[in-house]
């Protein structure tokens, strides 16, 4: 393999001195995804799958570039010497994807003593770039987290339906009537009521991913930057915003908390988030109008909060609670 890599590299005009695998996270052999690093200055990303192509590496080069004019650290795009991002290369019959970025200067947020002060420090540079870059050369390709409108890897709906209706179905198991009938009641009323503004909400490119493996930190283990944008896209603003400062909820929270001590504890830990977020940012009337719209929808569908349910509700623990906290989400402000 390495033979094939020093071969590539000379596309991007770099010598491959030292060339030593850092990550392999590949599915099986129809689908490999590889990481090395290159002289300790360049990470090639290898796959076998079309993931990326060269117009969308062209498209998060610029956004990666917007981060960076806000303080936020990220690795650049490595530029072949013909101007594009992207290499092929030929090995065994089997085409490979290939594309170089800079090696990150920071440590990955991994193991933090303080992960709550982590994720404020984090959510400040969001509401610097939606107050900076709203509406500024916006990708076609939406967010992970569209709602209304699809993403490409979305099937027939979008993420947060797919969500709601994979709780619906083992609530279905469950013969839970009453809390399926107000759950789609809900959901449906608060998407037909954001069918009416959503069109013209303010919107901007984000990196899409900001879980801890995709976040750099210094040796403060203050915020410092973000790798990875092959989620990066389109998103309504108050919809990332929302996504981003949603609670994981925890099994122990059950243990613990009452149903209406969880929910609770869900509001006050976004809206500190929230609070982190609008130092910098300034909803207009209609994402005042819709935000508790987008609350309600996340609330009943955030893919880890609804997989948690699930687990509770599949193995039998504490189902009480899991069901009415489910009805004081779809019931607020209705």
């Amino acid at each position: 393999m390495e033979q094939f890599i020093r071969q590539i590299l000379k596309e991007y005009d770099i010598v491959g001195d030292s060339i030593e695998k850092l990550d392999d996270t590949s599915r099986n052999d129809e689908d490999i995804r590889q990481q090395y690093l290159i002289n300790h200055s360049y990470v090639m990303k290898l796959n076998t799958a079309a993931l990326v192509s060269e117009k969308f590496l062209d498209d998060i080069s610029r956004v990666i570039e917007r981060y960076r004019k806000i303080g936020v650290w990220v690795p650049r795009l490595i530029r072949k010497t013909d101007g594009k991002f992207l290499a092929e290369m030929e090995i065994d019959g089997r085409t490979y994807y290939v594309y170089v970025e800079e090696y990150a200067i920071y440590k990955i947020a991994k193991d933090v003593k303080d992960e709550d002060k982590l994720k404020r420090e984090m959510m400040e540079h969001i509401g610097i770039l939606a107050a900076e870059y709203s509406g500024v050369d916006l990708m076609e390709t939406p967010s992970m987290w569209t709602i209304l409108d699809l993403h490409p890897l979305d099937k027939e709906v979008d993420e947060s339906q797919d969500n709601l209706n994979r709780l619906i179905t083992v609530l279905k198991e469950k013969n839970r009537e009453k809390e399926i009938e107000i759950l789609e009641r809900e959901n449906k009323k608060a998407r037909q009521m954001l069918q009416k503004w959503y069109r013209k909400l303010p919107r901007c490119v984000y990196q899409g991913d900001l879980n801890f493996t995709n976040v750099l930190i210094n040796d403060e283990e203050e915020f410092k930057g973000l790798i990875d944008f092959n989620m990066a896209g389109t998103e309504v603003n108050i919809n990332n915003f929302l996504h981003e400062t949603a609670y994981f909820l925890q099994e122990e929270d059950f243990v613990e908390l009452s149903e209406e001590e969880i929910y609770d504890k869900m509001n006050e830990k976004q809206e500190l988030l929230m609070e982190v977020i609008l130092r910098n940012y300034s909803l207009n009337e209609d994402e005042k109008r819709c935000l508790p719209l987008y609350k309600k929808i996340i609330g009943m569908s955030f893919y880890p909060n609804v997989m948690l349910w699930i687990y509770l509700l599949q193995n039998g623990k504490y189902v009480d609670k899991v069901l009415k906290l489910l009805l004081l989400i779809a019931e607020e402000a209705s």
